[in-house]
């Protein structure tokens, strides 16, 4: 296979009509060394669903996320409140800002403040999108993007905690 594509149990593919392999392309349009595609919420890169390339770079992506989960404390991510969005952000955003570190005195431009390149960030929408009725109960704190009919999915990641189980 080509990818992967981790999808969560509380994930439900709603539009069969769209597929993967659009999102995939429109991805290659923006850089061809696309090998992680992701979404962000209200709160960060969320891991309940993406696609990961089958190439060298995804799997050492994957290798060292994994690695990072199953270090001895202190330095295991396992324990963080975002489990493994916690790495998978350490990992896609440290590179880029390490690397701008290194050019600084050489170069009066800005800091890379941006993802890997192998990062691409589609639209929550795209891979994750939640219930109208959370993103109206949490749009006071947190900018996230509604369910719409026509998306490929709807996340209910959270929901329980936020609308309560009778709900989600």
């Amino acid at each position: 296979y080509d990818w992967l594509f981790w999808v969560d149990c509380d994930l439900f593919f709603m539009n069969p009509a769209k597929t993967v392999d659009a999102l995939i392309h429109a991805a290659f349009t923006r850089t061809p060394d696309a090998s992680l595609l992701i979404a962000e919420d209200g709160m960060m890169l969320n891991s309940g669903s993406f696609l990961l390339r089958n190439n060298a770079w995804g799997k050492d992506f994957l290798a060292r996320t994994v690695d990072l989960l199953s270090a001895p404390m202190p330095q295991s991510f396992q324990h963080m409140p975002w489990h493994e969005q916690a790495p998978l952000m350490y990992l896609g955003l440290v590179p880029s800002v390490l690397e701008g570190l290194q050019s600084v005195p050489s170069m009066p431009g800005p800091l890379s403040a941006g993802y890997d390149s192998h990062v691409v960030l589609l639209r929550q929408r795209a891979l994750n999108s939640y219930p109208q009725e959370l993103v109206q109960k949490t749009k006071h704190a947190l900018p996230h993007d509604g369910f719409e009919e026509g998306d490929l999915v709807i996340s209910f990641n959270g929901c329980s905690s936020v609308l309560g189980r009778e709900f989600c």
